[in-house]
């Protein structure tokens, strides 16, 4: 809702035939002070106004050079790809042929019984006892790399894989993979100490 901020009354003109622009005398100022005579300019409310700018069009953005080179470039560029894509072939083989398991060279064939492979300290996919056990239950205190496998003291392919993996994440180095040497049992031990 407006409320009026001042009310003016309303007054009535002296002559009854007088003109709207004398009428117009409710909106000015009652000290008497009269408007400047109207001789074709501005009124005292009004200002002229500015003359009208006018900007020049914009200039069309220029045109980029042509190419000189597109062929070397293309054939740079797919030089470049073919680059990258062996690169990227040579490494993917690589880790494949490290981390699959028919990579992973087999046990040696030995006549002698396993108690007899496992007395160098070394432990391999084949041996079995007591040590393959302890193997098997510390594996699976370490989270993701033996989980749901079995503590039977037999050394088997899921084991192999499951030392592997643990020389793997923790950057075991000194032996074979898959093979519980020192260098694991160290490290295997000293995380699952109690």
């Amino acid at each position: 809702m407006i409320e009026p901020t001042r009310v003016i009354p309303a007054r009535e003109s002296a002559a009854a035939g007088s003109s709207w622009e004398e009428s117009l005398d409710l909106f000015r100022p009652a000290d008497g002070a009269a408007p400047p005579p109207r001789a074709g300019g501005p009124g005292p409310d009004t200002q002229p106004l500015p003359p009208p700018v006018r900007r020049p069009a914009p200039a069309p953005p220029p045109t980029p050079p042509a190419p000189r080179h597109r062929a070397s470039r293309a054939a740079r560029l797919t030089g470049l790809g073919a680059l990258v894509a062996g690169a990227g072939a040579a490494g993917f083989g690589l880790a494949f042929a490290l981390f699959s398991p028919a990579a992973t060279p087999a046990a040696p064939v030995t006549s002698a019984p396993p108690a007899a492979r496992t007395a160098s300290g070394v432990l391999r996919e084949g041996d079995s006892g007591p040590a393959v056990s302890d193997l098997q239950a510390r594996l699976l205190r370490i989270p993701d790399v033996y989980t749901g496998g079995a503590v039977d003291g037999r050394f088997d392919r899921r084991l192999t894989a499951a030392v592997a993996r643990f020389q793997v994440w923790y950057g075991i180095r000194g032996d074979e993979s898959g093979q519980y040497g020192d260098a694991t049992r160290h490290d295997l031990e000293s995380r699952t100490r109690g």
